[in-house]
């Protein structure tokens, strides 16, 4: 169980919502998208880019982030990320309505909404594991299992909740609904989300979890609970070479991108082959 104020637990929880809706956002097009690109002229081939951009562009722009969020804060990588997912989102929609003989300009509209999407989902990706075991540093294996959990029902509740919308009001529905929704928890994030001393805000992971674990023990001993930092003055430096080289990065990078691929080598061809069985 989490021992943690009700401050803590609405942070949590925002976290938990924007990694679901997150990943809802990433797979919601898979059912239906081959369809809509045979239409307009094209075939698998660009169902399948179209689709895997997103989790592939995310490898280099959670580095950009990281990056951003020592000027912005986490908080801030948030609210931005689960607003551009929301608005990118709801463009997608508007692909539909590109006449069928508008081959390419269909693919570079798909193309280019799909990678500001990416840009969106790593934002919120960042943020959410950052916030969560910062707010959390002593449960951070719990809170991060949490959100991995959370993030599998988003991808697996996407393509259902998208293929229901379909049904009820076609392509456009499905992509309207759904980041519509995003772009309203992302105005609640940006009005309820709490501020966390700004701890979570201006030091790297590992850094802000010592400061806050070192607030807790001086609350204790009956001293002061705020903590100041400005965000622009801890410009500390990231290990990234250092990080990317070591063997336990390398092992897990590759199971994930053979798993990663795998999972999404499917998107593309099974819907038209259930199609086509049907």
């Amino acid at each position: 169980m989490l021992q943690a104020t009700t401050k803590d637990k609405i942070s949590l929880a925002f976290c938990l919502l924007g990694q679901f809706l997150n990943c809802i956002a990433i797979s919601i097009p898979s059912p239906f998208l081959p369809r809509e690109v045979e239409l307009h002229g094209l075939g698998s081939l660009t169902t399948g880019v179209m689709l895997g951009v997103v989790p592939f562009l995310q490898c280099f722009f959670n580095f950009m982030w990281n990056k951003i969020a020592i000027t912005i804060g986490m908080r801030n990588v948030l609210k931005a990320g689960t607003m551009i997912t929301g608005v990118m989102t709801t463009l997608f929609a508007f692909i539909q309505f590109i006449p069928y003989d508008s081959t390419l300009l269909f693919a570079v509209a798909g193309f280019g909404v799909r990678l500001l999407l990416a840009v969106g989902t790593s934002a919120v990706f960042t943020a959410t594991l950052a916030l969560a075991t910062t707010i959390f540093p002593e449960q951070s294996v719990w809170v991060l299992s949490l959100i991995g959990a959370i993030g599998g029902v988003g991808m697996v509740c996407g393509p259902a909740v998208g293929s229901g919308l379909f049904m009820a009001g076609g392509f456009w529905l499905v992509f309207v609904a759904c980041g519509g929704a995003i772009i309203l928890v992302s105005i609640a994030t940006c009005i309820w989300f709490p501020k966390q001393n700004n701890v979570a805000e201006c030091l790297p992971v590992d850094a802000a979890a010592d400061v806050k674990a070192n607030v807790k023990a001086d609350v204790a001993a009956g001293g002061p609970a705020d903590v100041t930092c400005e965000p622009s003055t801890s410009k500390l430096p990231v290990p990234y070479k250092r990080i990317v080289l070591d063997l336990r990065t390398l092992v897990g990078l590759s199971v994930g991108l053979f798993s990663s691929s795998c999972w999404v080598s499917i998107d593309p061809i099974l819907e038209p082959e259930l199609r086509n069985g049907v």
